[in-house]
């Protein structure tokens, strides 16, 4: 449809060219609404409810997820437009970064995986008959059970580190490397390794 001149053609022109400067009708330059960034930042909310907190706790990292989990709550009853979009986004960047450390952080700790693999344990008594337990499986968890605290606190001072790390890509990586280093220089934490290879080839968790 053929665009009609008049007094509003210059103005719905300039819009369209400006794209750098704020959006036509909108002093702040987000183009978003009070109302729509609130309910923006409400979904944010939800969604981080409804996965949880993927750190383990009680740890340093559980307790920052927490913080930016208490942050979305509060921008969603506060936010003004200032708050969308780029701040938003930013959130959500910083979000992601948070759940790979998490996950990266959850995989080096023994005691939590020890904890894992008790549960399959637990779930595959119910449903096999392990009575006994076959005995390289038994040997397994007696190795994990005995190893895991010691390569938890092994690992202590490199966990406790990547849990105030600025939260960006970058330092996710870095952090990630420092804490497989720490995790290859842990006696303790290579006899779990070991130990959950064997206890992973009974595929507990299946019934």
């Amino acid at each position: 449809m053929p665009l009609r001149r008049g007094r509003w053609a210059a103005p719905l022109l300039a819009c369209a060219l400006a794209v750098a400067a704020p959006a036509c009708g909108d002093e702040q330059g987000s183009g978003v609404t009070q109302a729509q960034c609130r309910e923006d930042w409400e979904s944010q909310r939800q969604t981080m409810g409804e996965n949880g907190n993927p750190a383990v706790p009680p740890s340093a990292l559980a307790t920052r997820y927490d913080a930016m989990a208490a942050e979305a709550t509060r921008l969603a009853g506060s936010a003004d437009e200032a708050d969308c979009p780029q701040h938003l986004e930013t959130f959500e960047q910083q979000l992601d970064a948070f759940y790979q450390l998490a996950f990266e952080s959850n995989q080096v700790d023994m005691v939590e995986r020890l904890a894992l693999a008790e549960q399959d344990l637990e779930h595959a008594i119910a449903t096999r008959d392990y009575d006994p337990l076959p005995s390289e499986l038994a040997a397994a968890f007696a190795v994990l059970r005995r190893s895991a605290p010691r390569a938890h606190d092994d690992l202590a001072p490199a966990l406790a580190k990547v849990a105030t790390i600025e939260l960006t890509n970058a330092a996710v990586t870095r952090a990630n490397a420092d804490l497989a280093a720490a995790a290859a220089s842990s006696a303790a934490y290579q006899r779990c390794l070991r130990a959950l290879v064997v206890i992973g080839s009974y595929e507990l968790h299946e019934e």
